[in-house]
């Protein structure tokens, strides 16, 4: 099983070293999108339930567009440690 890694972190390391930083520009430009631009029009809304409901939706869109880029950071993280 390792060795099969390390053939296939050598034999695509390009790629994948790609991968893993632009999941990590994807993961960390949606928290940084969501706390500075999304916080401040959160702060805007007067009723704190219906804030609270309005911020655990937008999290919870944010999770659904970023899942998939948090799983190839991870498997791209164990190829290179691996490789």
């Amino acid at each position: 099983m390792k060795q099969a890694m390390t053939d296939i972190f050598w034999a695509n390391t390009e790629l994948i070293v790609f991968l893993h930083v632009i999941s990590a520009v994807i993961w960390v430009g949606g928290m940084i999108a969501m706390r500075f631009a999304a916080h401040q029009s959160f702060a805007h809304v007067e009723n704190p339930i219906f804030r609270m409901e309005r911020i655990a939706h937008a999290l919870k869109r944010l999770f659904y567009i970023v899942i998939p880029f948090v799983i190839i950071l991870i498997v791209t993280a164990v190829l290179m440690a691996v490789g």
